[in-house]
């Protein structure tokens, strides 16, 4: 009991500080550090039949340049796991799902709407041997933020 009150009175006693050394400054240290990724690709972020959904669009829309397998062609990368996860290696998932909103499909950016391309993006993620869940990947911005993209999957 004593060693938890004296570790509140710690943290109190350094929060002040940065308070009172920063200023205002200081908040979005506060902000950001309430806000970081709780989860990963790694986490069971969607579903089966989610990706299942996905894997219709990805057929019709993304196949041709990207390949039927996600293997990549010469036109456009390979969307399979360490080439993709490589390339966005701790950003969170909104960055990459802001990417693929605004710039595809190549032959209609923004052409897809937020449910779609996360239906496309479980299908990329199911193919990656990234762990299926129960809940849906989200189209929520601040939901996606919460969820990073990592190389490999955190130890346990």
């Amino acid at each position: 009991m004593l060693k938890e009150t004296l570790m509140k009175l710690s943290l109190s006693f350094i929060v002040t500080a940065i308070i009172g050394i920063y200023g205002s400054n200081a908040l979005p240290f506060f902000v950001y550090a309430q806000e970081l990724p709780s989860q990963s690709q790694w986490s069971k972020i969607y579903t089966d039949s989610q990706a299942e959904r996905g894997d219709i669009l990805y057929q019709e829309n993304c196949a041709s340049c990207h390949g039927l397998q996600l293997e990549g062609t010469e036109i456009a990368p390979s969307l399979l796991g360490n080439t993709l996860t490589a390339k966005w290696n701790n950003r969170s998932l909104d960055e990459l799902f802001d990417y693929q909103q605004a710039l595809m499909p190549m032959n209609s950016p923004g052409g897809f709407d937020r449910q779609q391309n996360a239906d496309i993006l479980a299908y990329i993620f199911q193919q990656s041997n990234f762990p299926s869940g129960k809940s849906e990947l989200p189209i929520n911005q601040d939901a996606q933020r919460r969820i990073i993209i990592l190389l490999t999957a955190p130890s346990k």
